[in-house]
């Protein structure tokens, strides 16, 4: 018995956050700590797009957005290989039949909503024109969430092209939106500091 719950247990979760989180607590990394990273995110990412039961993506998702950190190299890598591996994941997502496709690209746009990187907005706005409620939703959510407004705010003329874009792709859905995005767009359009949004 208890090697059968082990054997769950490894198999609900098979990414080991042991190695990146020795890499977290280091001042300055070396390349084969930045592979760490790097290796962490692929295996996170590819182990999210083919789990199917919804409390181990969650449980896997909480993993990766733990995993985040503040140390300039650190982040800048988490960032970089962040958007390698979503960007491969979202591309597998449309491989696969469309109930399970969908469900894959509505995970993989929650875990960018949590980064909150304004890195990942380009995966995100291609995400917008989706034909499925849910993942337009999410992808709507992850470009207006406080994160990325207060992000887009503190940046100034550096981020405020981004912002101006991003209120004109949402400009756009308006009319073919439901009262949820809707709700997300003018909490978007109120809190950023551009005058696209207006």
């Amino acid at each position: 018995a208890g090697v059968s719950f082990l054997v769950a247990a490894s198999s609900a979760m098979a990414v080991d956050p042991t190695a990146i989180d020795a890499v977290r607590s280091k001042a300055v990394l070396t390349n084969q700590d930045l592979q760490v990273i790097d290796s962490f995110l692929a295996d996170g990412i590819q182990e999210l797009v083919g789990t199917r039961k919804f409390t181990d993506i969650a449980r896997l998702r909480a993993v990766i957005l733990s995993r985040q950190g503040t140390q300039k190299q650190y982040a800048e890598q988490f960032s970089a290989s962040a958007l390698k591996h979503l960007t491969s994941g979202l591309q597998a997502a449309l491989t696969l039949p469309e109930e399970v496709r969908t469900k894959v690209a509505t995970n993989l746009l929650i875990l960018i909503d949590g980064m909150a990187d304004l890195k990942l907005l380009d995966l995100s706005a291609a995400m917008l024109r989706s034909d499925n409620a849910i993942v337009r939703y999410w992808a709507i959510h992850s470009l207006t969430n406080a994160g990325i407004v207060s992000k887009l705010n503190a940046g100034g003329a550096a981020t405020a092209q981004a912002a101006g874009a991003i209120a004109k792709k949402l400009g756009g859905l308006v009319e073919n939106s439901g009262p949820e995005t809707l709700a997300l767009m003018v909490d978007f359009a109120g809190g950023v500091k551009v005058s696209q949004a207006e």
